[in-house]
């Protein structure tokens, strides 16, 4: 029970400092976005570039994509610099508690984390003053550790930067529910297992949008510390 409680409280505290890290993050950027536009699963940054053309800001962002996206797993799907799109598949990885883990606490053969790795696309339309940065979520990878968020059918549907939804997570935690009828948990872990489905897609969708808004901190450093004598 007590190392049940500890987990509990790293759930809301892992939580709490991802949000608060998620406002830094944001704050860093909030002077140059002219628009920031978050749906459920995309996200939409529209930024000053004062006193840079086009072509100059299309090879800033082309020195940025080059040294973030070099794994096997990124592909440059489009890079038209006179159009001035740019559009590159990622792969993201998110790391969360393990629920199962939380419920089986003195079970050390159950990881503490897991992870979830997530396809993505960022589309980058530039301008002369300005860019648009489009990251948006796809699906999830096929690589993706096959563990119990992997298994269930509904975890997509609960990938929402706007929040989780109850719908969403109704289903989720439904599909569990008709498991559990053929499994050996006990009734108490099921209900502990079931109440941290929220908390724990709270702290997945933080997470992933945090490490957007890291990138687009990260990309309009790049842009305004750039000068023409660079290139």
């Amino acid at each position: 029970m007590k190392k049940f409680l500890i987990l509990s409280i790293f759930f809301l505290s892992i939580q709490q400092v991802s949000s608060q890290n998620f406002l830094d993050e944001l704050n860093k950027i909030k002077d140059s976005i002219l628009n920031l536009d978050i749906k459920e699963r995309s996200m939409t940054a529209t930024v000053d570039a004062i006193g840079k053309s086009k072509s100059e800001i299309f090879s800033i962002i082309n020195k940025w994509v080059s040294i973030n996206y070099n794994s096997a797993n990124d592909v440059i799907q489009m890079n038209d610099k006179e159009s001035g799109i740019m559009i590159v598949k990622g792969l993201s990885t998110v790391s969360f508690i393990n629920p199962t883990r939380a419920i089986y606490p003195k079970t050390k053969a159950i990881p503490i984390e897991s992870k979830m790795l997530l396809n993505h696309l960022l589309e980058i339309k530039v301008k002369d003053n300005k860019y648009r940065l489009i990251y948006t979520i796809s699906s999830i990878a096929d690589n993706t550790p096959k563990n119990t968020m992997y298994t269930n059918p509904n975890t997509f549907s609960c990938i929402n930067f706007k929040g989780v939804t109850e719908e969403s997570i109704g289903k989720f935690n439904y599909y569990w529910k008709e498991y559990f009828k053929k499994s050996m948990m006990s009734k108490k872990r099921q209900v502990k297992y079931l109440a941290l489905s929220k908390p724990t897609f709270d702290e997945i969708n933080i997470k992933i949008a945090l490490s957007f808004v890291s990138n687009f901190n990260s990309i309009t450093k790049m842009v305004n510390e750039s000068s023409n004598d660079d290139w």
